[in-house]
């Protein structure tokens, strides 16, 4: 029986209530999620052009490490829950965290780990060697990997809370998005994917990203994201336009007013449309 739309609000305003005491939980178990290894192509052949362009942007990604845009991608490596929420937040201009806003952080949280099911059984089945792997070099981000590269779990979480955040805050859709691309790329600069890992790392997210708009539990849990996003955002646009030196602890004002002053294009947009 289908539930009212009210009721499950209520229930995910309970989840995210109760969240403090409870782990993530999936709203998919693997065997339900999409099998990237039906829909995905194999790893390149290393024979092939597109294994070629893999090695190309191996040796770009080895230019960048010292570099400003190489400190960010050993930063990338960090993929938790509360690391990207912070990640994104920049984009946003609203910090976004457990303690601060506690519905978003509970639906990332509960999706995040869902679409970590989307890419583990195409790791496993093929086992793919990362790029430091194959040259016999240490990892530029420091971190401890398995030999399961495709495709890149790090891309798929990143890309995977970008297309969530944009649903969110769809006014910060294009800086949200870019973010999340250039998360993706942060893995081929350290050497821990190939590009084309990263590039299936993509479309496993985006896979699972649909996936998630059938569970009524989700699309509960993301009503009442951006509902609180909206309460939070509100009186702060108001702020700033009062008054231009306003500031809050965690609140980047020039980004919220901006976000509001988006909002009310679109909403002229449309009575013009």
């Amino acid at each position: 029986m289908k539930l009212p739309t009210a009721l499950l609000l209520l229930i995910a305003l309970l989840a995210v209530v109760s969240h403090g005491q409870q782990r993530a939980t999936a709203y998919f178990h693997t065997a339900e999620m999409p099998n990237a290894v039906n829909y995905l192509p194999p790893p390149p052949d290393s024979t092939s052009a597109q294994f070629a362009y893999d090695m190309t942007q191996y040796y770009w990604g080895k230019t960048m490490r010292d570099t400003e845009r190489g400190l960010l991608a050993i930063d990338d490596a960090h993929c938790s829950t509360s690391h990207l929420l912070e990640m994104y937040s920049e984009c946003i201009g609203l910090r976004l965290s457990k303690s601060t806003t506690p519905a978003i952080y509970t639906m990332m949280a509960n999706a995040l780990t869902t679409g970590s099911k989307g890419v583990s059984v195409c790791k496993e089945h093929y086992q793919r060697v990362r790029p430091f792997q194959r040259f016999g070099e240490p990892v530029a981000s420091g971190e401890t990997l398995g030999q399961t590269s495709y495709p890149s779990g790090h891309t798929n979480r990143g890309w995977l809370a970008a297309l969530l955040l944009t649903e969110v805050c769809p006014q910060a859709q294009d800086a949200i998005l870019r973010r999340g691309y250039e998360y993706g790329q942060s893995r081929v600069i350290v050497g821990a994917h190939w590009q084309s890992d990263v590039d299936a790392g993509r479309v496993v997210a985006s896979a699972c990203y649909a996936r998630l708009h059938t569970d009524s539990t989700f699309l509960a849990e993301m009503a009442a994201a951006r509902a609180e996003f909206l309460r939070l955002i509100t009186p702060l646009s108001s702020l700033t336009q009062g008054s231009r030196e306003a500031t809050l602890p965690g609140y980047a004002t020039d980004s919220i007013q901006s976000v509001s002053v988006k909002a009310e294009e679109q909403k002229l947009m449309r009575k013009e449309d």
